[in-house]
């Protein structure tokens, strides 16, 4: 019962966008730290030292240099804790998922290309290799976009990404981004 309430609520959590997520996440925090020095002002002198104790308690580091005293604090802190820990299983989730789809386009080849000052090779083939391997090696940060008709991407690096279509066509020329493209050309 227990488990399946917690794979629905990851389940639905991991469809939330990451802005919100990200807002509400910094925004509890933040109220967090001045309801700590609320409910206990004695331990917790100032909403700073408050944000510290909610941020230890969040990553679950828990250095135990302040420790809430009145229950009211203990249950509060508890909250917390389990904030914490259902805040970075959503987010491990949502970068799981991302990583997941991101994959799958790169695989699917239906990616599209958002970069700028990238260099888009048209058409696969030893010579456009052979080029790619020369760009690479002598600048490894620059990204290079292939577009070819080939069913997969015909080489596999980080930096070389690969559109499947006819190159002729407006709209397979927008997914390489080619009107960004410090360069482009074609090698048979």
């Amino acid at each position: 019962m227990m488990i399946s309430l917690i794979k629905k609520v990851l389940h639905h959590s991991i469809r939330i966008e990451h802005w919100k997520i990200i807002f509400f996440g910094i925004l509890f925090i933040f109220i967090s730290s001045f309801v700590i020095h609320w409910i206990e002002p004695e331990e917790f002198k100032s909403p700073y030292i408050g944000f510290w104790f909610v941020m230890t308690t969040v990553s679950q580091v828990g250095l135990g240099d302040y420790i809430p005293e009145t229950v009211a604090g203990r249950l509060f802190t508890t909250v917390i804790y389990l904030f914490g820990i259902s805040f970075f299983a959503v987010m491990i989730a949502k970068w799981i998922d991302f990583i997941q789809k991101y994959e799958e386009l790169k695989e699917d080849n239906t990616m599209v290309y958002q970069g700028k000052n990238h260099v888009v090779m048209i058409t696969w083939s030893e010579k456009a290799k052979l080029s790619i391997m020369e760009i690479l090696n002598e600048k490894k940060t620059t990204d290079i976009v292939v577009i070819d008709k080939l069913e997969e991407a015909p080489i596999d690096d980080d930096n070389v990404y690969y559109v499947k279509g006819d190159p002729s066509k407006v709209e397979i020329l927008d997914k390489a981004n080619v009107l960004e493209a410090k360069s482009s050309f074609c090698l048979r």
